[in-house]
């Protein structure tokens, strides 16, 4: 593979077999990809997005996916720099007595001195790879606009043993029932969603993914790691410039390699307990309007940070643990309050219907410590209570009852 002296190998990918491969370089001018018999240029931001990009043409440069998928390789030393035949193992074209060698030759002498004929076919190629570049990043551009403004909830499935047989979008490739639960609920009840995976790190719903067999308790400990910070660089880039928070519906197995801390709705849970909790949250997303969700969330957040500011700036780190740790919790109770404000309750009925409510659930989500929790609420009774009647203050300042 020649590359000039000024191109920088930013990211190489090839099959198993060594039979197709992929390079990557940075250039003064841009960005250029050469492969088995192909070659170009492309403008992108940054190298992130190129080898993005690059990451989604994968199947373009190589027919025979579904059999030898092409996977990246690390490009730090030079051995990896070179794709190599595999038959003779020497770098690939080098073999004077190996066929597979003549047959890289000949490609390469193709791509590099093409005929007219070849020559607008790239072209043509060329023109039209550039044109869907500008289309998918219009729509990137434009997802990125829907979320911003606001904070948005994320929510993290991960995927399942159970698939099927051949190629299909994620979303549908996994079939167990505790996939389908989840996919329910976060595309009913999250503003977006994605799929962790042991094989891929993460998959957008809609990805074409081939079955594989990978599972995060066949990985070593380093492995995991490895795949905690790849999964979450993906999910920093894919969410960049936005307020997120992530609701994970995933087991431990999966968020606890990720970089941060996420929401775990169903944490303590055996299978079984899992989709019956999915139901339910299920059944109480679709309860509440989109009016008692949104506002719930910011009367919340002015309690918190009212909170926040009546402590000393020593307490204020202790303050904010407590918040992110029990936000989930309060964001629930927040939004029960409001909805029964909506309702017609009155303050002091509010309290009560509210305060059940928030106890059923804290039981809920873990039954092991119902004793524990009740407890719990019972101790915090007058702090809830106030947190109720401050949020129902505010929902009837801003007479959110319908017209």
């Amino acid at each position: 593979m020649a590359s000039s002296d000024s191109a920088a190998l930013i990211g190489y990918w090839e099959s198993k077999s060594r039979k197709h491969w992929l390079a990557l370089y940075r250039t003064p001018d841009g960005y250029r990809y050469e492969a088995v018999g192909a070659a170009g240029r492309f403008p992108a931001a940054s190298e992130t997005e190129a080898i993005a990009m690059m990451e989604r043409r994968l199947p373009e440069f190589q027919p025979d996916r579904a059999k030898t998928p092409m996977r990246r390789v690390d490009v730090a030393t030079e051995d990896s720099k070179r794709p190599k035949c595999s038959i003779c193992r020497k770098e690939a074209g080098s073999g004077k007595d190996c066929d597979r060698c003549a047959s890289y030759r000949r490609m390469k002498q193709e791509r590099d001195n093409p005929t007219p004929k070849q020559r607008a076919a790239k072209e043509t190629w060329e023109r039209e790879f550039q044109s869907q570049q500008d289309a998918e990043r219009l729509l990137e551009a434009a997802r990125l606009a829907r979320f911003s403004g606001r904070r948005i909830t994320v929510g993290l499935v991960s995927c399942g043993k159970s698939k099927l047989d051949h190629p299909a979008p994620a979303r549908e490739l996994y079939t167990s029932t505790l996939f389908r639960a989840a996919c329910q609920y976060a595309e009913r009840c999250c503003d977006d969603w994605v799929i962790l995976s042991a094989g891929h790190g993460v998959l957008l719903p809609e990805q074409i993914v081939a079955p594989y067999e990978r599972a995060m308790e066949q990985l070593s400990l380093s492995e995991k790691e490895h795949w905690g910070r790849t999964a979450s660089s993906f999910l920093t880039q894919h969410y960049r410039g936005l307020d997120v928070r992530y609701e994970g519906l995933a087991g431990s197995e999966y968020l606890d390699h990720l970089l941060w801390d996420v929401e775990r709705p169903l944490h303590g849970y055996g299978i079984g307990l899992r989709i019956k909790r999915l139901q339910e949250m299920l059944r109480d997303c679709r309860t509440f309007l989109p009016t008692s969700q949104l506002r719930g969330n910011e009367y919340l957040e002015r309690i918190i940070n009212r909170s926040m500011e009546s402590v000393s700036a020593t307490m204020r780190t202790t303050v904010a643990d407590y918040w992110q740790n029990r936000r989930g919790l309060f964001r629930y109770l927040a939004v029960l309050t409001v909805e029964s404000y909506r309702n017609g309750r009155t303050q002091r009925e509010t309290e009560g219907w509210a305060l059940s409510r928030f106890a059923k659930e804290l039981s809920l989500r873990a039954p092991s410590q119902r004793v524990e929790h009740e407890a719990w609420v019972r101790q915090r009774a007058g702090m809830l209570q106030g947190m109720i009647r401050s949020i129902w203050r505010f929902a009837a300042d801003a007479d959110l009852r319908p017209k």
